[in-house]
């Protein structure tokens, strides 16, 4: 392109800026509008999406695992009071045989569901229980879930009037 004595010209057409080749070599074209675009960093950022893409399964992976733990602390829970229903319903059942021996049924129930009796005892009537559940490892060092529970037979209505 003619232009200066001293050298093709460069033409500035706003967005971009033609200039032109030295000694009759090829023209290159500079675009200021793309210069902060990905094809103009490509080479700096290469990888970067792994990298996010990894802590963000990492999240997941942890998030996942905390509700794991919530709901395994949830089941053992659970697991703690159905076994202490059942075994004061199995020592009210024997109330009449005495405490040791409405005792000793409900120590058989919470033995079959894996979950330690630690107090048993009658009131009148009524078996009060109180049973503990160990739960895996990873829960076992927050202590174990406990649950309490009263059976016995249910009073006349009728009679009392």
């Amino acid at each position: 392109m003619p232009g200066s004595p001293h050298g093709p010209a460069d033409r500035d057409t706003g967005s971009a800026t033609i200039h032109a080749g030295r000694d009759g070599g090829p023209a290159t074209v500079r675009c200021a509008r793309y210069r902060g675009s990905a094809a103009v960093r490509a080479g700096r950022d290469t990888g970067s999406a792994t990298v996010w893409a990894a802590v963000a399964v990492a999240g997941l992976l942890v998030l996942g695992a905390l509700l794991w733990t919530l709901g395994s602390a949830a089941v053992l829970r659970q697991r703690a009071a159905n076994a202490a229903d059942l075994a004061a319903l199995a020592a009210a059942g024997h109330a009449d045989l005495g405490t040791a021996e409405a005792c000793a049924r409900a120590e058989r129930v919470t033995g079959r569901m894996s979950v330690r009796l630690r107090e048993c005892r009658l009131d009148r009537w009524d078996a009060l229980v109180v049973v503990e559940a160990v739960g895996p490892p990873l829960l076992a060092r927050f202590g174990p879930a406990t649950a309490r529970a009263r059976a016995g037979p249910v009073e006349n209505q009728a009679a009392s009037r």
